[in-house]
């Protein structure tokens, strides 16, 4: 199965990082090709770990798909995974760390995923590494805006 895992640093509090990709219901209004979202079966699961199931509509030039993911939110782990329920993967797994830094945060974005529909496994296999890298900007373009710009040194 690919597999995708990116190290990067940001000025932001780990804590604000997790939340910003907790509000999955949020994601419409910063990420342009998120069309539509839902969240449903909200729980508190063991060791206060939030437990939820989010279905997305993804919109990108005439190619239009939904696909929906059980989250988990671990505020103790500073951690957000997302586990495939149904879409147009064979398998997806995502998992977001946040772990704070001397000037802020280390974050990983792991992702292993696997496409069943083979147009848009052609679209993307290509330029995986870049649609990875626009995710990742879209967060911490958003993350600037809700929590402030950094400061330049």
């Amino acid at each position: 199965m690919p597999s995708y895992r990116t190290d990067l640093a940001s000025p932001h509090a780990a804590e604000n990082l997790l939340a910003l990709v907790a509000d999955v219901k949020g994601y419409p209004a910063f990420i342009p090709w998120i069309k539509a979202m839902r969240v449903w079966n909200a729980r508190q699961g063991a060791q206060g770990r939030d437990l939820f199931d989010a279905e997305a509509v993804i919109g990108y030039k005439m190619l239009t798909e939904r696909f929906s993911t059980a989250v988990a939110c671990d505020r103790t782990a500073r951690t957000v995974t997302t586990r495939l329920l149904r879409g147009p993967f064979r398998a997806l797994e995502n998992r977001w760390t946040f772990q704070p830094a001397e000037t802020g945060t280390a974050v990983t974005f792991q992702i292993d995923y696997e496409f069943s529909n083979p147009v848009l496994a052609a679209l993307l296999q290509n330029n995986f590494d870049r649609f990875v890298g626009k995710i990742i900007e879209v967060f911490l373009t958003e993350a600037d805006r809700r929590y402030g710009a950094p400061s330049a040194p």
